[in-house]
């Protein structure tokens, strides 16, 4: 499944790559494209204002060209430089061709044809023509002489240094873009995956969640069915001769029930539908209530509960929150403490802060372990969580009440020794 995720996210972060290098490219030959555009337009237009001037100083549309340089000659004809690539023909009010530095034959037609039009319509034309295979950038412009005659100037240069300039410019930036793509392909195979292996690892825990649930309901439900079945063999005897195997039902009963509300509980923290009502609650007596009723449930077992608990502590916090807290705490130290044992339950302050431990004597946690009691369903000893009747969810409830605080939470163990889990609260004491 990851592995078909994987190849597609990989495969969709190259297309998108390979799409913006198309669209990078083209946006760059076309900007590219039309600043060679303008500054021609620009250049051509100068160029026919200069001979516009020349003209018009002159009184006439007839020039005679000699290259490079511009100069009158012996016969007081004017002579005009040539630039380079940029060619020139002048037409006057007739049509007729009065002077020129250079011209396709090819060309002159198309030209002749386009100067009627503007000495028509007496405007200004900037274009683009294509003619004997040639691309050609054309700038048309009417203009009059100072007696009031109107004539044509047509400025041009050929555009092909341009297409050349501008398929290298394209073939390098696909060629860099392509090699970037590889790259960038490679990088992104290597963030695909780092990137969806918290997705692996939330889906694993996802499946191992609705394992250990379906197994931990399983097993009272087995219980449960089988203590019927005997019963279902003892229609004669009495309810009180057939007391074991009621209880029996009860114990795993109440089990399952406190899966299912611990699920629902930790469903709701998922989906943010329990929120904490954080309030100056007054910690000292909570931790004094909670050691009181657990108290019970220690000399059940034979473990002897002390508590150390200093007077009127507050904190900003959820009295019932914090109360589920201190209750899952200590019946987890009660579990794992053997009997004869001891759960020693402090809350001390300093100046900001308010200190709440729970210490016992139990079998203790390996380091491996720490970071692993507070995942669902996640026993240290499982033979002996079960005994108690733990599934292994109380701690991920115990955690998130300590994050839903902004506490701290400090865990100290000893394998066969003892656990003491030590949370800080910011004190609201004065």
């Amino acid at each position: 499944m990851f592995k078909q995720l994987y190849r597609k996210l990989t495969l969709t972060n190259a297309l998108i790559l390979i799409c913006f290098l198309l669209v990078f490219s083209y946006s760059i030959v076309s900007i590219f494209s039309y600043a060679l555009g303008q500054s021609s337009k620009v250049t051509l237009r100068d160029k026919a204002n200069q001979i516009i001037r020349r003209s018009q100083e002159l009184g006439t549309f007839d020039f005679i060209i000699i290259e490079d340089y511009m100069e009158e000659d012996s016969s007081n004809k004017n002579v005009l430089r040539n630039s380079l690539d940029v060619h020139y023909i002048v037409w006057d009010n007739n049509g007729r061709l009065s002077s020129l530095n250079y011209v396709d034959q090819d060309l002159i037609k198309e030209l002749f044809e386009q100067s009627r039009e503007v000495y028509e319509n007496q405007s200004t034309e900037f274009e683009k023509m294509k003619v004997s295979n040639v691309n050609y950038r054309i700038y048309t412009q009417y203009y009059t002489l100072p007696n009031g005659i109107g004539g044509v100037i047509q400025v041009y240069q050929s555009s092909e240094i341009d297409h050349f300039i501008l398929n290298q410019l394209f073939f390098i930036i696909v060629t860099i873009g392509l090699c970037s793509v590889i790259v960038l392909i490679i990088i992104s195979s290597f963030l695909a995956k780092r990137s969806l292996e918290p997705v692996k690892q939330s889906y694993e825990r996802q499946k191992e969640f609705v394992a250990d649930a379906s197994h931990e309901l399983r097993t009272p439900l087995t219980i449960i069915k089988s203590n019927l079945e005997v019963l279902s063999l003892k229609e004669e005897e009495t309810i009180a001769e057939n007391k074991k195997w009621f209880d029996n039902i009860y114990t795993e009963t109440d089990v399952m029930a406190k899966l299912v509300q611990n699920l629902l509980t930790l469903a709701q923290m998922d989906n943010k539908q329990i929120s904490a009502n954080m309030q100056i609650v007054v910690l000292s007596l909570i931790v004094e209530n909670v050691c009181k009723k657990m108290s019970v449930l220690a000399r059940e077992k034979d473990i002897l509960l002390q508590s150390i608990i200093a007077d009127d502590v507050l904190v900003k916090g959820d009295q019932n929150g914090l109360e589920q807290l201190f209750v899952i705490l200590i019946d987890n130290a009660i579990k794992y403490t053997p009997k004869g044992g001891q759960v020693k339950v402090s809350l001390m302050t300093t100046s900001d802060k308010a200190y709440i431990s729970v210490k016992d004597t139990g079998i203790g946690i390996e380091e491996e372990d720490k970071n692993k009691i507070f995942q669902r369903f996640y026993r240290v000893d499982k033979v002996r969580s079960r005994e108690q009747g733990g599934v292994g969810l109380g701690l991920s409830i115990a955690k998130w009440i300590i994050d839903e605080h902004k506490a701290t939470l400090e865990i100290k163990s000893k394998l066969n020794e003892g656990s003491e889990f030590i949370i800080g609260f910011t004190s609201k004491n004065k």
